[in-house]
């Protein structure tokens, strides 16, 4: 069976910065939580007057692990992930790659998803001690990952607008067994000039812009329409 790899890319998933941890609402927030500042999740709608305070970079479009979320609850309750034709990767904006394996059963709710995500950024794995974890950072770069398929597609506006359907069972048709798919873990704004540059493929499935969990989900489907894992 040909097997898909999905890349989350430049997800805005980080711990809070360094100059934004003695805001006093940041040291309020952390405090509630019995954490401190740098173990904790940077959260737009959390963290916004600090993020403004301090003028931090591209503060429009950091701090969304809402993003991750739910587009991760899209992807890895998929049948594809089922199926165990599904590699999912979380690549985030300070360059680290997050592996989930394809029975992992992510918290629907978002509070405990964060948790988990300061516990894997922190420890490296989840669970902490397991010699088999659900969830691991990989000491790889995401050009790593990509490297290992045989096509990379790059899920942009500013690609050719495609069939999903037609255009996965495509590529299939000509023999390729690993498919790569990246899509943007931001809310706005662009992939660095890199991604651009590495893939095969730039293309789009709709004329205006969507979310990247709605992405996700239509870019799964077709594969999985195109592979035979449904219909």
């Amino acid at each position: 069976m040909p097997r898909l790899c999905f890349v989350l890319a430049e997800s805005e998933l980080e711990f809070i910065p360094p100059k934004l941890r003695g805001h006093q609402h940041v040291v309020r927030w952390a405090k509630r939580r019995g954490k401190k500042p740098g173990e904790c999740l940077l959260i737009a709608s959390k963290h916004h007057v600090a993020m403004r305070d301090k003028r931090l970079p591209e503060r429009d479009r950091r701090g969304r692990p809402d993003i991750v979320h739910v587009t991760l609850l899209h992807v890895l309750d998929s049948p594809a992930s089922r199926e165990n034709a599904l590699d999912v990767y979380v690549h985030t904006r300070h360059d680290h790659i997050i592996w989930f394996r394809g029975d992992v059963r992510l918290p629907r709710d978002q509070y405990r998803f964060i948790g988990l995500m300061e516990q894997v950024l922190k420890e490296g794995q989840a669970p902490p001690d397991s010699d088999e974890p659900l969830i691991e950072v990989l000491d790889v770069s995401v050009w790593d990952v990509l490297e290992a398929n045989e096509v990379n597609v790059l899920l942009s506006e500013r690609g050719d607008l495609i069939e999903p359907v037609g255009y996965m069972a495509g590529i299939l048709d000509a023999g390729v067994e690993r498919i790569g798919v990246v899509v943007g873990g931001f809310p706005k704004g662009d992939f660095s000039e890199e991604f651009y540059d590495r893939a095969d493929d730039v293309v789009r499935i709709y004329d205006e812009p969507l979310d990247a969990w709605t992405v996700a989900a239509r870019i799964v489907t077709a594969f999985e329409l195109a592979a035979g894992i449904l219909g």
